[in-house]
């Protein structure tokens, strides 16, 4: 192995490109500009309702592009760098214990990187998680006993491949347990 081919491995992006953050800010401006020529469809009650519909999707394309350009991942030799709005999370890949799908949207899921006795992330929630989710995350408590466990979100839409994080991290953290549903088993 080369020492281009260690320095590589060492450090790894997983965050979207910043041609790809450029394009989608381009659309939301394409979407923006495009009001004034669709200003004669917006006319009456029908035209209300269909202004109010394209106002949601032009406040959840805005969500998006801003939560995708403040946001970076990147994968250390023994750390993992989580970039938002929020801050800087560093995750040592020693105590990541589980990556499970979470998040009580369906259209924008999040990637939950469980780790075990450590103060980083959040507190595991008590209600409004998906069953499935549920039931790995009471097995991952039964294995861990007495280990407090947390969990740092990762948007699965701010990343470039799902099945590349976590192919990644599999290959870094042998033990890892993965919810079949990110592509892993």
């Amino acid at each position: 192995m080369t020492a281009e081919t260690k320095n590589a491995k060492a450090a790894t992006q997983f965050g979207l490109t910043l041609v790809q953050k450029i394009l989608y800010g381009l659309i939301l401006v394409a979407a923006t500009i495009v009001v004034v020529p669709l200003s004669p469809v917006f006319s009456g009650p029908v035209g209300t309702v269909i202004f109010v519909l394209y106002g949601i999707f032009i406040g959840v394309l805005a969500w998006y592009v801003s939560t995708a350009w403040g946001f970076s991942l990147e994968v250390r030799k023994s750390e993992m760098v989580v970039r938002d709005t929020r801050g800087t999370t560093v995750i040592p890949l020693d105590k990541v214990g589980m990556l499970v799908r979470g998040g009580r949207n369906p259209l924008f899921p999040a990637i939950w990187v469980v780790l075990r006795g450590v103060d980083v992330g959040r507190a595991l929630p008590e209600k409004g998680v998906n069953p499935r989710t549920q039931e790995l995350l009471t097995q991952f408590q039964k294995r861990n006993p007495g280990k407090k466990l947390t969990f740092v979100p990762i948007p699965a839409i701010c990343l470039r491949s799902v099945g590349g994080f976590v192919g990644e991290l599999k290959e870094r953290i042998p033990p890892l347990t993965v919810d079949e549903r990110l592509g892993g088993k």
